[in-house]
């Protein structure tokens, strides 16, 4: 005797969740017809049949006008009985219908869909259980779907935090380059004291580079067209220029360029000689030309034991009077500066401490506060 059996359709949308789906959408009941004498089939002979039902739709709007029609739908096996309401009027534009290939089509199936995405294949052995809403199916579409917008949302939250760190780092920078220094010794490690070869051997090298060491300051031997040329320069990392018009400092690609600033180290027979042959001017002038210096190259004449060299006796010698003339005239007219060192110690302590005068030596100076503002001018 056969039994009255219908087959549970269940909606299936993932714009909304599962308990709403449940809540709102009643159950519908459509009964399977027997193709032999139009009689009910029963539950055990649904595995004969393989028609399915896929509904996928992004669109609420779509689905009480859907809900209506399927209440009236009753599928069958492809025979000569023809259901009451022809599938074709559901069937939504090509562009959303997906026929299966190759055997697929020895069974029923109809997927309908109103999004744009691909819809899942269904295979032969696809029965009534694959529409549940807990099925393999639609969760692989669920989150075939939702993942791309899942994973754009981190891209977009990882690049905002990027550019967060970004200006961040650029405000912490910038606070930090328009500080004021107060400690000169802390701009020691944006130096590198070039030295002359020729002082290579000199015992003020070994005291220079404990004192700098410190500090994290460098000295470094180059070889100057003349190899005779005792001079001592300074070499500076920039990492900021000035602006004008903003009043402040602004962060640059870090570069290291030559101070103009030379020291020129002499000894006190040296600078004797050069008075009685009446070259002091001179050797000064090579240096500019050499060196391609400006009038407002800074050149310190640093001269070690000239007070030794007074006391010592010595014949023929220069006369002290006649030294002194010769260097006033000589720090009149080069506009230079004069030091006098006693030993290596001493040499070392006045390197040092020029060093850091020129770190805390404003670029800013030349231009705003004008010439007259550089350290040692006279």
């Amino acid at each position: 005797m056969a039994r009255d059996e219908s087959l549970e359709t269940i909606y299936i949308s993932d714009s909304e969740p599962e308990s709403d789906r449940h809540q709102l959408l009643p159950t519908v009941q459509i009964p399977l017809v027997n193709t032999q004498g139009g009689r009910p089939l029963s539950a055990s002979s649904l595995s004969q049949y393989s028609d399915v039902l896929v509904i996928d739709s992004t669109d609420s709007e779509d689905l009480e006008d859907l809900e209506a029609q399927l209440k009236k739908i009753c599928f069958q096996k492809k025979t000569n009985a023809r259901s009451r309401h022809p599938i074709s009027s559901l069937t939504p534009p090509a562009s959303h219908v997906k026929t299966p290939r190759g055997s697929e089509l020895q069974d029923d199936v109809l997927v309908l869909s109103s999004s744009e995405e691909e819809t899942v294949p269904l295979g032969r052995t696809a029965h009534h259980g694959a529409l549940n809403s807990n099925s393999p199916l639609k969760k692989a579409h669920n989150t075939s779907t939702r993942m791309p917008n899942h994973k754009g949302n981190v891209s977009r939250r990882n690049l905002n935090v990027q550019e967060k760190e970004v200006i961040k780092e650029q405000t912490r920078l910038q606070r930090d380059i328009n500080k004021i220094v107060n400690d000169k010794k802390s701009t020691l490690k944006d130096f590198t004291v070039e030295v002359s070869r020729t002082f290579e051997d000199h015992p003020f090298i070994d005291c220079l580079k404990t004192k700098l060491a410190v500090h994290g300051c460098s000295i470094m031997l180059f070889d100057p067209p003349s190899l005779s040329e005792p001079l001592i320069r300074f070499r500076r990392q920039h990492i900021a220029r000035y602006d004008n018009k903003l009043k402040e400092w602004i962060p640059v690609a870090h570069y290291h360029a030559l101070e103009d600033l030379y020291v020129l180290l002499l000894s006190a027979a040296t600078i004797a000689l050069a008075v009685s042959e009446e070259t002091l001017a001179e050797t000064l002038s090579v240096l500019r030309s050499t060196h391609r210096l400006t009038a407002r190259s800074q050149i310190f004449l640093m001269i070690d034991g000239l007070n030794a060299y007074y006391k010592h006796k010595r014949t023929p010698k220069v006369k002290r009077n006649a030294i002194e003339t010769a260097l006033a005239a000589l720090q009149a007219s080069e506009k230079c500066f004069i030091v006098q060192v006693e030993g290596s110690e001493d040499t070392a302590q006045w390197l040092f401490n020029i060093t850091g005068d020129l770190g805390m030596f404003l670029l800013i100076c030349e231009d705003v506060w004008g010439y007259e503002s550089l350290p040692y001018r006279n």
